[in-house]
């Protein structure tokens, strides 16, 4: 009796699982860089807040400049930028957010069953931060906030518009403009995911056809 020959899915399955973890090693390396990207790209976002700061409020600098409270404004910002790096790990390497750590995709919401490519982009307004990101990245930019607000130089706008904090840090408010390296520096993460999606809606499509095939075997075999 002849032995049944081994079905070639079954090696493509053995396959994609393999090209599966290549991916995420890659993701992995891909969203360390990105996130040193934004703890440099924050460093210099802080310094224009508080140079807008200065700039929108002259009088309050000038009762600041009585004393060390403009001295010890410089203090608090450098020691901010400093710890960019440790803020913005703190803030972007939250698990739930990454394909490569969770080991599968993202739905769309309200579409079930059909991975969300642009949860890495932003598919409606291409300067803003990553949608996976947003909050974070707001609440990253927040960090200066307080510092302003301690030393009364935070604009009163921001308030109006509806300030939020999450604990004790702030919640940047307004719109914010992502810029064009800002996004070349998350598109090879982003490109790594959507071949990820691929490989998973290939793993599972299948997975499916083979079980149909063996449900069918049973019936036809009872």
């Amino acid at each position: 009796m002849k032995a049944m020959a081994e079905d070639p899915r079954q090696a493509r399955l053995a396959e994609i699982e393999q090209e599966k973890g290549d991916a995420r090693a890659q993701m992995a390396r891909l969203a360390q860089a990105w996130v040193q990207a934004v703890a440099e790209w924050v460093r210099g976002d802080w310094e224009a807040e508080v140079q807008r700061a200065i700039q929108r409020d002259p009088e309050a600098v000038k009762r600041l400049s009585v004393g060390e409270g403009l001295s010890n404004l410089k203090q608090q910002l450098r020691e901010l930028s400093d710890g960019a790096d440790a803020k913005a790990a703190e803030l972007l390497n939250d698990p739930a957010l990454w394909s490569h750590l969770q080991g599968t995709v993202f739905e769309s919401e309200g579409t079930p069953k059909r991975a969300d490519l642009h949860f890495y982009t932003s598919p409606y307004n291409p300067h803003q931060a990553p949608k996976a990101f947003d909050d974070s990245v707001r609440l990253l930019k927040g960090e200066v906030l307080a510092l302003l607000d301690e030393a009364g130089l935070l604009d009163s706008r921001m308030r109006e518009a509806g300030l939020r904090r999450s604990g004790d840090r702030y919640r940047y408010p307004f719109g914010f403009d992502w810029s064009e390296e800002m996004r070349a520096r998350m598109k090879p993460y982003s490109d790594a995911y959507e071949r990820f999606v691929a490989l998973e809606v290939e793993r599972q499509d299948i997975e499916s056809r083979l079980q149909r095939e063996e449900a069918e075997r049973l019936w036809n075999e009872a």
